[in-house]
């Protein structure tokens, strides 16, 4: 079955959702510090070994659950182009972070430690 342009960014978006909320669990990591100056800490080694593997699978190529080749980061910065759920510019708030993550990931993100 083919998917509408809508369609698949509604299912990639939806992919990269759930990759996100693991990622991003509190349960797993704990965000010490204020403002935009926080840093991310571990309870254990294990969470963060958890953590680095989750960061990786966001990474990895997502085409087969999203049908857009690339990674998660990619779908995020395809719908940041293509802009099919875009209601006056709201796809704006969208692609300052995403590109602030592909810089992080680029210059190689800093040592994950565990307190």
């Amino acid at each position: 079955m083919k998917l509408t342009e809508v369609e698949r960014d509604a299912l990639g978006l939806w992919v990269v959702c759930g990759a996100l909320d693991s990622l991003i669990n509190h349960a797993l990591i704990k965000l010490v510090g204020k403002d935009e100056m926080k840093e991310v800490h571990f309870q254990t080694s294990t969470h963060q070994q958890l953590f680095s593997i989750l960061l990786q699978d966001f990474n990895e190529d997502a085409r087969a659950l999203t049908g857009i080749q690339g990674s998660c980061l990619d779908v995020l910065l395809e719908a940041c182009h293509i802009a099919s759920f875009d209601q006056e510019g709201s796809v704006e708030c969208l692609k300052e972070p995403v590109e602030a993550l592909r810089t992080w990931l680029k210059e190689g993100a800093p040592e994950i430690r565990t307190v």
